[in-house]
């Protein structure tokens, strides 16, 4: 799978985590890690299009559509635990996804009940990797 995301007919919802621990929720036609910018069309109160330096993005999570199914149990591993700010995530990096990239990676999140169906890292927004510990392997 590409790293590059085109989402065609409806744009993909997200949840923008900045490196200064804010965040925003909207939409994104395409997601590419490698744009200087994220143009973000914001939902909520605030409607409007908001531009936001890649630099200052720590990562850009997926939100899982009504008809995507949770992962199976057997496909959860959780082998990485990603501390963003003071935000954890337990995920199993996307073997998917041609991930050898200097920007960063995508993991899957392990938790059936996560909202997210993937989320992007940006390298410079990560504070900690680690193993976990818990998983299966």
């Amino acid at each position: 799978m590409p790293i590059d995301r085109n989402f065609s007919g409806a744009p993909a919802l997200v949840r923008v985590g900045l490196v200064d621990r804010k965040e925003h929720q909207g939409q994104l036609a395409r997601f590419s890690p490698a744009m200087p910018d994220l143009t973000l069309v914001s939902v909520g109160p605030t409607q409007g299009k908001i531009t936001i330096p890649t630099e200052r993005v720590a990562f850009v999570a997926f939100q899982r559509g009504n008809g995507d199914p949770p992962p199976l149990p057997h496909e959860r591993r959780g082998t990485l635990k990603i501390h963003v700010g003071a935000t954890c995530f337990l995920v199993d990096p996307d073997p998917e996804a041609d991930a050898s990239t200097p920007l960063g990676f995508y993991g899957k999140p392990v938790d059936p009940q996560s909202p997210f169906k993937e989320i992007f890292f940006y390298n410079h927004g990560v504070s900690r990797r680690e193993v976990d510990e818990q998983s299966p392997l």
